[in-house]
């Protein structure tokens, strides 16, 4: 996926689920969550849905040993349903994900559903509600000492939020801030524009 080869992505991820044993395990449960997620990307939702459905079965399965598993496709599956006909019912998801992957110390996972929960509060038409969230998180990620990375990429996301609700000069400062880290792919272009 990272590599921008989707479609290979997605069929090395059908043949790893294909080949991989049918019972539930973390192995399984954490393919499927790729595949999930990478037909969300592709933006196939009804098959990113369907998938991560089928995730969350397994990692239910498999208890507290697939914990990452469960809170990666929790986020999925909420961003599915964020662009779907309910966006609202996204918000408990991510919000669940964002409490168990901190609770877990799942930084990359915290990052993930927190940065998400903005994009849907912005697509429920909640832009103000969106900037507090990712301002409190990039609060608590400088409190972390981890603001160079995750401060600077969800600096970047809101930026164009707060430009949409006419906070100029933040959005610039945080683009500024976020180009001086010197990203690269999403996070570069979204501190860019």
């Amino acid at each position: 996926m990272a590599a921008g080869d989707t479609v290979g992505a997605t069929a090395a991820l059908r043949r790893a689920a294909d080949v991989a044993p049918p019972e539930a395990s973390v192995e399984r449960a954490r393919i499927l969550a790729l595949l999930a997620q990478e037909r969300m990307i592709a933006g196939a939702f009804r098959d990113a849905e369907r998938t991560a459905l089928e995730a969350l079965e397994v990692t239910r399965a498999c208890g507290a040993e697939a914990e990452p598993e469960a809170i990666h496709v929790m986020t999925t599956l909420a961003v599915v349903r964020g662009w779907g006909d309910d966006p609202e019912s996204a918000l408990p998801l991510l919000r669940d994900a964002a409490a168990r992957a901190r609770a877990a110390g799942l930084v990359e996972e915290w990052w993930r559903a927190v940065a998400n929960e903005a994009v849907v509060l912005e697509l429920l038409g909640r832009p103000t509600e969106a900037i507090d969230v990712t301002f409190a998180s990039m609060a608590e990620v400088r409190a972390l000492d981890l603001d160079a990375v995750y401060g600077n990429l969800l600096g970047g996301n809101v930026a164009g939020i707060l430009v949409d609700v006419g906070r100029w000069r933040e959005a610039r400062e945080l683009s500024l801030r976020a180009l001086d880290w010197s990203p690269a792919g999403i996070p570069f272009v979204n501190a860019i524009l």
